[in-house]
């Protein structure tokens, strides 16, 4: 077993200069055409915290929403990995689990290797970012709020008695692109608040517009009403973050896989503490006396061993267990368990074992399959190009003999083929 210390590829540019880079990307994606290239560039030359200041400083600036103008000038999988770069970790790590339960079927073995490959800090951080818009929420009573809203509407009433209709026109229009910019972060609970303010809003106006502002406006929440709709299919980020985090993630999951993620997810791992031989010869002896199943049923203590002993302990356990058996851990769990359990039994101890294997495995099957899998591809590259990537290709060369950016060149195209091939040689 190997345990490498882990090597990103992508580091902090030292040259940092975010007033010069939001440059580049404006000219980058101003007027006709788009130089996909300057993107490209700027997206896997920077970190993902360096990336959240980019975008920060490019809305100061510009007034405009870097991921809507991405997504307006970008299509297809090279749009969705520049979305993901540009995502903070947490968050793309939440928006990854919201689509394996929420696809088609629900992808375990997706789930399973995301908890199992992320740090303790991490899995706090998600559980942190989920609960975000919970506290703000409580930091003000009920009674602060309706003040609030009661203050802004006299403000409002006052505000409009003094407009001429050219002031109105310019006001409504200020209004629509002020919707356009907090929509790719709107919950479906604020857009329908949001849209009952609208209502109400035109309802106190309409008594002092003239017929020619009516159809202005009316035009104008038309667009408005189009824009929302396109944007309807994408995930409650607030939904999502204000369930526990455990109910969510095993909300489309049943049975043994079921009480195996509960378990990663509310159980504590020790990290960083050494291996107990004695202990590994026990556990081992024990999954040995009742079998790998029994352990699992009976009193849970298959799943709490791998759930909550360290790395190094697990791997001392399955150390002495092939020891004392003489066959593999692995080809005993496959014996002994059957369909989706099965795999993420298998996928877990692969990630105990070896994580920059296994990270291999996973794009050796998603480059070899039927069809190529760049939903697995972007979300390995993206969430570990900064932890342990570089091992992650060499391990492939190892594994397969086949360079991996060989492999990804042979299986993509055009410029998401570029961007990938930069996240694995960002010098190229």
């Amino acid at each position: 077993m190997v345990d490498s210390k882990s090597r990103g590829i992508i580091s902090p540019a030292t040259d940092f200069n975010v007033e010069h880079v939001i440059s580049r990307l404006r000219k980058a994606m101003r007027g006709i055409g788009t130089d996909e290239k300057i993107i490209i560039d700027i997206l896997t030359g920077h970190s993902n915290s360096q990336r959240q200041i980019i975008q920060k400083k490019y809305k100061t600036v510009y007034g405009r929403v870097l991921k809507d103008d991405i997504k307006a000038e970008l299509g297809g999988h090279f749009e969705d990995i520049c979305l993901a770069l540009l995502t903070p970790l947490a968050e793309y790590i939440v928006d990854c689990f919201y689509f394996a339960i929420k696809g088609f079927r629900t992808d375990e073995n997706c789930i399973i290797e995301l908890l199992v490959s992320l740090e303790s800090m991490k899995r706090r951080t998600l559980e942190e970012r989920r609960q975000m818009s919970m506290s703000r929420k409580s930091k003000l009573s009920s009674e602060e709020l309706e003040e609030r809203k009661k203050k802004r509407k006299l403000y409002m009433k006052n505000y409009r008695a003094k407009q001429s209709k050219q002031d109105r026109a310019y006001r409504l229009q200020q209004m629509r692109q002020h919707a356009s910019e907090i929509r790719a972060t709107e919950t479906k609970q604020a857009r329908e608040a949001r849209l009952q303010q609208v209502s109400q809003h035109a309802a106190e106006i309409r008594d002092t517009e003239s017929e020619q502002d009516r159809a202005y406006r009316l035009q104008l929440m038309r667009q408005h009403a189009v824009e929302i709709r396109a944007k309807e299919s994408e995930p409650d980020r607030e939904a999502q973050y204000n369930q526990d985090l455990a109910d969510f993630l095993t909300n489309g999951l049943n049975g043994d896989v079921k009480k195996l993620v509960s378990m990663l997810v509310t159980k504590e791992r020790e990290f960083y503490a050494e291996a107990d031989a004695q202990l590994a010869q026990a556990d081992a002896q024990r999954m040995l006396k009742d079998g790998l199943y029994k352990s699992w049923k009976n009193e849970d203590f298959l799943p709490l061993v791998l759930t909550t002993r360290s790395k190094l302990q697990l791997q001392a356990t399955i150390t002495a267990y092939e020891k004392i058996s003489g066959h593999s851990f692995k080809e005993a769990v496959k014996a002994e368990f059957g369909g989706s359990l099965r795999q993420s039994l298998l996928g877990l101890v692969e990630c105990v074992e070896n994580r920059s294997a296994f990270f291999a495995s996973q794009l050796h099957e998603a480059l070899n399959g039927p069809k190529t899998d760049d939903n697995t591809i972007i979300r390995i590259l993206v969430s570990r190009s900064e932890v342990d990537l570089a091992d992650i290709y060499e391990w492939y060369h190892m594994k397969y003999d086949v360079d991996l950016c060989e492999a990804i060149y042979a299986d993509t195209s055009g410029d998401y083929r570029t961007i990938l091939l930069k996240l694995l040689n960002p010098q190229k």
